[in-house]
């Protein structure tokens, strides 16, 4: 049986069901910090505020995401003074197996040079397996 809090829940779209159930609030608690740790790093990454060190250590190594991080390029951000990141709401926490989940991040990520703000809002979902060293990230899908 999986973790679920609660029934599963049914979405209809024209005559295709989609089945979902929501993690269990244990889980929630347990990925939420992962998710928004993750984000951060990964938002300084994108505009070269931090390297691939500093995200290797959320992600399951081997997958496409994992590879199109090591082979990211970000020169074309605009370069900046300092960086702020805000507003972050987790949501949606959505099991697949017992190992496999996903939850969506929202958050606000701004650079600054000078006086001019660039704002870079931003909402993924996350797509999180468990593995031996803990849930590690296997995807991310911008929204």
């Amino acid at each position: 049986s999986m973790e679920g809090s609660g029934p599963c829940r049914v979405d209809w779209q024209d005559s295709v069901a989609t089945l979902s159930l929501p993690a269990s609030e244990q889980l929630q608690q347990e990925i939420a910090p992962l998710a928004e740790e993750f984000s951060q790093h990964y938002a300084r990454f994108i505009t070269q505020d931090a390297g691939f060190g500093q995200l290797s250590g959320y992600l399951l190594q081997g997958t496409e995401f994992y590879t199109s991080l090591t082979q990211f390029y970000n020169g074309w951000y605009v370069t900046h003074d300092s960086y702020r990141f805000s507003n972050l709401e987790l949501s949606d926490y959505q099991m697949y197996s017992p190992d496999h989940l996903s939850c969506r991040v929202k958050f606000d990520y701004s650079v600054f040079r000078g006086a001019k703000e660039y704002p870079f809002p931003s909402s993924y979902i996350l797509y999180y397996q468990n593995t031996d060293s803990g849930w590690k990230l296997a995807n991310l899908v911008i929204q």
